[in-house]
């Protein structure tokens, strides 16, 4: 836990980060009264900016997706208010549609831990449904979404934020790519499980479902026509 005691004040820090992988910095502030925002830099003299998160949530989120181990640059700036904030650092897991996740992020184990990665391969031939079902009094945000490799851009995003119960999010991936899905606890407290369901094919090959169809037809039709043939041929 840091402690934050100027307004509109600059903290600096850096983290290793490894490769190949998504991988998140989050900011959670102690009191909602207080306003710090997170930038990520990709340089130590802190021009470059690759992201940042300047909502008003109290537990605030940059994601990166990396090629190699590398040196990233985190800054919060104290808006408004002084106080606590934690900042916490991790990489992605990776997992596989069809998967559930329990326990995703037990407040009582991961006391300071607000987010959780998770690094699924997606198709772009299918539709993809991914849920999460919170403890009664909780609050989670759900967000998935894929960056170019040495990018903090969010592509094809999609997100179902305030769960308290139950909430999903269900797409087709625009490109058949490593998707991170992001699990975000706002609440001090609460928990709950993450379901990846499996793929279900749409789209495909243009015309491949009415191709039997076709095929079937043509079937009947040469057989009409052969036996129209013999008819006339013992008829004469």
């Amino acid at each position: 836990m840091d402690t934050y005691s100027t307004e509109s004040t600059d903290y600096y820090y850096s983290y290793i980060i490894g490769s190949g992988n998504y991988y998140g910095i989050s900011l959670r502030i102690n009191s909602s009264l207080n306003r710090f925002d997170i930038y990520l830099f990709s340089d130590s003299s802190y021009n470059n900016v690759l992201t940042y998160d300047l909502t008003g949530d109290q537990t605030k989120l940059v994601v990166y997706r990396s090629t190699g181990s590398k040196i990233l640059y985190p800054k919060i700036r104290t808006f408004s208010g002084t106080g606590n904030a934690y900042i916490y650092a991790n990489g992605d897991t990776l997992v596989a549609p069809g998967t559930i996740i329990n326990n995703t992020l037990n407040a009582s184990s991961y006391p300071n831990r607000y987010f959780a990665l998770y690094r699924v391969s997606l198709n772009t031939f299918n539709q993809y449904k991914i849920a999460f079902n919170a403890e009664p009094g909780s609050e989670f945000d759900l967000i998935i979404f894929r960056s170019d490799e040495s990018s903090s851009e969010r592509l094809d995003e999609h997100s179902a934020t305030n769960i308290s119960t139950t909430g999903h999010v269900e797409f087709n991936p625009s490109k058949t790519d490593n998707y991170v899905i992001v699990l975000m606890r706002q609440s001090e407290s609460g928990d709950g499980d993450l379901i990846i369901h499996s793929g279900e094919r749409v789209g495909g090959i243009p015309g491949f479902k009415i191709m039997p169809i076709l095929f079937a037809f043509a079937i009947i039709i040469y057989l009409t026509l052969k036996f129209d043939k013999k008819t006339q041929k013992y008829s004469l």
